[in-house]
């Protein structure tokens, strides 16, 4: 508690020497804040001024609740006391607008963007990920990263989680491609850094021009020319069929195929600290007919034909996971999830949207004789999943 207090005791005096001692941003307001409201304005007024681009309603989204095999292994997320993820009902995806404002600035990798002369930051332009936007770093800041100027029109792809994680930059950075109609036509477009092979590999299937990327960091700090920036266009944890849809039309070899597949295939995750089945092998060792695949070291096209291939998928929880998509309709999906982390709903969400058929399981990835979890109980789950 004592810690707390002097938490909030050093942020209220941050925002108070922000204000009052420094020119520095420290406000937050919508985008319409910034449009021209005014009524009875004369024809002959200045063209330097922002406005809405595009504004796309976002749908309703219904999603088909996974089958788990050991449900009372899950452990629940909760904000505020309250279950953060739902597993039936209906949901809303947001609308997705494109704002354009001349002179204006936007630093980090969340992409906030400001206008200097009314030190107000633009709220619809980022987001942290636990905590509200007041308390980010960048509205605090006493003495900003250097500004490097912008000429001509700049696009931002930025988002929360796109520096390194392959679902965030999938799904809700190079998707923005669909929206963006000035694509060609502009100077730069920023991208969360860093330029890692898998980004470029994607990137390659668009139509972006990557000579004109720049791949930013938490202290980019750009002031630009021309700015065309979006909302977030994907709720956390919340794929629609429009982003589906998107992506799909991003990458025209990504063709549904109708052709029967019958390949086995386990994701493996043995490059990876993280969320890796350290008994993975020995498991694999009575099911030779499972194919072992590791998308980090295949291109585009050997992924795509691989997943086409695919009756049944399974894998640990992760960033490969989001290859999926790519899947046949009502393929099989075994998600073999941590018994030790929160659960997070993101890649049966993405199943059910591409009608895929999608299945839950608890492992102690750490200890395969875990009498509840471990090697036995998998080696029954994989053996029952494989037959249907």
């Amino acid at each position: 508690m004592i810690i707390g207090l002097k938490n909030e005791l050093l942020w209220f005096t941050k925002r108070v020497i922000v204000r009052f001692l420094t020119k520095n941003p420290f406000k937050i307001k919508p985008f319409n804040n910034f449009l021209q409201n005014k009524l009875g304005v004369p024809i002959d007024i200045s063209e330097n001024i922002p406005y809405v681009i595009l504004n796309e309603p976002g749908l309703e989204i219904k999603y088909v609740p996974p089958y788990f095999y050991n449900e009372d292994r899950r452990i629940e997320n909760y904000v505020d006391n309250q279950l953060r993820f739902r597993y039936n009902g209906l949901f809303k995806a947001p609308d997705r607008l494109i704002y354009h404002i001349q002179n204006a600035f936007i630093i980090g990798q969340i992409g906030l963007v400001y206008d200097q002369p009314t030190r107000t930051f633009i709220e619809e332009s980022g987001k942290e990920w636990i905590k509200p936007l007041k308390k980010s770093v960048y509205l605090n800041m006493l003495t900003p990263p250097p500004i490097k100027h912008l000429d001509g029109l700049t696009i931002s792809f930025l988002t929360n989680g796109a520096d390194g994680g392959f679902y965030h930059f999938l799904f809700e950075s190079i998707v923005k491609e669909s929206l963006f109609k000035d694509l060609q036509i502009a100077d730069h477009y920023l991208f969360n850094g860093p330029p890692t092979n898998w980004k470029l590999k994607w990137l390659d299937l668009t139509a972006i021009d990557q000579s004109k990327i720049i791949w930013v960091d938490n202290k980019s700090h750009f002031k630009c020319t021309h700015l065309e920036f979006t909302n977030r266009v994907v709720n956390d944890q919340q794929l629609s069929t429009w982003t589906i849809e998107a992506i799909k039309k991003l990458i025209p070899n990504q063709v549904a195929d109708t052709k029967k597949s019958n390949q086995i295939l386990w994701i493996s995750r043995k490059r990876s600290p993280l969320r890796n089945i350290i008994w993975e092998d020995q498991l694999l060792s009575l099911f030779p007919n499972i194919i072992k695949v590791d998308f980090e070291s295949m291109d585009i096209d050997s992924t795509i034909t691989m997943m086409r291939s695919a009756s049944h998928v399974i894998s640990p929880h992760g960033a490969a996971l989001s290859n999926i998509f790519l899947c046949n309709e009502h393929t099989k999906i075994l998600e073999l999830y941590p018994d030790n982390e929160g659960y997070k709903p993101c890649y049966a969400r993405l199943s059910s949207i591409c009608r895929l058929e999608h299945q839950i399981a608890f492992i102690n990835f750490s200890n395969e004789k875990d009498e509840n979890n471990g090697f036995d109980f998998l080696t029954k789950t994989v053996s029952n999943f494989i037959k249907n």
